[in-house]
Parts: C-alpha cells; sequence; structure tokens
C-alpha cells in the first residue's frame, strides 16, 4: 500500500490500518513499505484513535501522558540501541532524518502497544 502524494498517509490507508487491527490482522508489511516519517503518522493516528474510542466507550477523555506511559521509555530503548545520535534526539523525535532506521524501529513498538490498547475498543 503506497500513496502517490508523498509521505501523507492517506485516509484509505488509516482505514486499512483500522480495519487491519479490527480483523487482527499484522501490520508488519506496511512497516516495510511505510518510511520513517509515514511510521510516526501512523502512531500519531492510532494515538488519535484510541483517544477518541476511549472517549466513546468510557465517556472520559484519554491523555496523550496516559498513552505514553505504556510505550517502553525512551532512555532503555535508546541505550538498547547504541545509538550515535544525542538522546534529546531520541527524546524529541528529531532523529527521523539522521537515523531513520532507529526512529522506525520505535515507532513500530509504539504502534504493537498502541494496538494492543486499541483492539478491545474496535471488538
Amino acid at each position: 500500500m503506497t500513496n502517490d502524494n508523498g509521505n501523507t498517509l492517506t485516509i484509505l490507508e488509516k482505514s486499512e490500518i483500522l480495519l487491519r487491527i479490527q480483523k487482527g490482522e499484522l501490520l508488519d508489511d506496511l512497516f516495510e513499505e511505510f518510511n520513517a516519517e509515514q511510521m510516526q503518522q501512523v502512531r500519531n493516528f492510532l494515538e488519535e484513535e484510541l483517544q477518541y474510542l476511549h472517549q466513546l466507550q468510557e465517556g472520559k477523555p484519554l491523555s496523550l501522558t496516559e498513552i505514553r506511559t505504556n510505550y517502553e521509555p525512551i532512555p532503555n530503548y535508546y541505550y538498547k540501541q547504541a545509538c550515535r545520535e544525542p538522546l534529546e534526539a531520541c527524546l524529541n523525535e528529531t532523529c527521523f532524518l539522521s537515523n531513520p532506521e532507529c526512529f522506525s524501529r520505535k515507532m513500530k513498538l509504539q504502534i504493537h502497544t498502541l494496538i494492543k490498547l486499541i483492539t478491545p475498543l474496535l471488538e
């Protein structure tokens, strides 16, 4: 699944991602097609969808801070990678241009966490 407009995920791609999550299908083949920026967009999209679905079902908001406490702490991830970028680049997500492979791995881990959180809300 690729888009014609560069790096921005289309509504069709976002819909397919949600549909595949709902069906319990893996997204790893999509991750291979997406660049680091698109992986970040997938993560951000799923965070927004989780907030929306949680609000619908629970009747109360879910903050990004609450969601992100489920992610592996960034310093832990950073030190496991033996990255040469400064830790601040990982924390601020500014390393996606200089180290896109590492950044994409971080996004993939966060997306897998989001999938676990969002799946029950799509049932």
